[in-house]
């Protein structure tokens, strides 16, 4: 026990993981899709099962309409939702990895739309979200959910500026590492919020 729970050992089945993004990244989609089909620690769900659920239940993307129904919907544990956009009039490709269950958004990244033939992206991607993916199982009962909003010293100094930053890094990354710990933005948990 204590502050850090050692990780369950449990034998439990791999999570189901549904690639779903807008019709203008389908080949993204593909690509990072066979890179995640290498992977043994998830299982992917087909693309035709996403587009029929899409499809039957008129819900777009574009729109984005609440991912957690549709993950519900497919019975998928993650959803990883890539979404072509512009920042400052700079073409890029957002993706968020969302655990269903417990109705957390876990990572998200903003990249430069890549060339055709460059998988740079795809690559970072994977190595990300891998990192993810056995939080995707973790149950709504076991899921502890914090708020973090850093280290700050008593007598704030010029001098301890520095390690503040340092100590806060460094426990988010260790507070990350703990499977049943998810921990939560203030802009993420208002979207969700929104979306159950």
């Amino acid at each position: 026990t204590g502050l850090f729970p050692s990780d369950r050992s449990q034998a439990a089945e791999r999570p189901r993981l549904g690639i779903i993004a807008t019709h203008d990244l389908a080949d993204r989609v593909d690509l990072l899709t066979a890179l995640f089909s290498q992977q043994e620690a998830v299982d992917l769900i087909e693309r035709t099962d996403v587009d029929q659920v899409l499809h039957e239940q008129g819900l777009s993307l574009e729109s984005r309409e609440k991912p957690l129904a549709l993950g519900k919907l497919l019975r998928a544990d993650g959803l990883l939702i890539l979404s072509a956009e512009r920042v400052d009039h700079i073409p890029v490709v957002r993706s968020r990895l969302i655990a269903v269950t417990p109705g957390i958004v876990l990572a998200e990244s903003c990249h430069p739309m890549p060339q055709d033939n460059d998988t740079t992206v795809e690559r970072e991607l994977l190595q990300t979200y891998s990192a993810f993916l056995p939080k995707l199982n973790v149950s709504s009962a076991d899921a502890v959910r914090l708020s973090f909003l850093g280290l700050h010293a008593t007598l704030p100094t010029v001098e301890l500026k520095e390690a503040e930053q340092s100590l806060s890094i460094l426990l988010l990354q260790r507070l990350m590492a703990v499977q049943d710990f998810f921990v939560l933005e203030r802009s993420r948990m208002a979207d969700l919020l929104l979306e159950k």
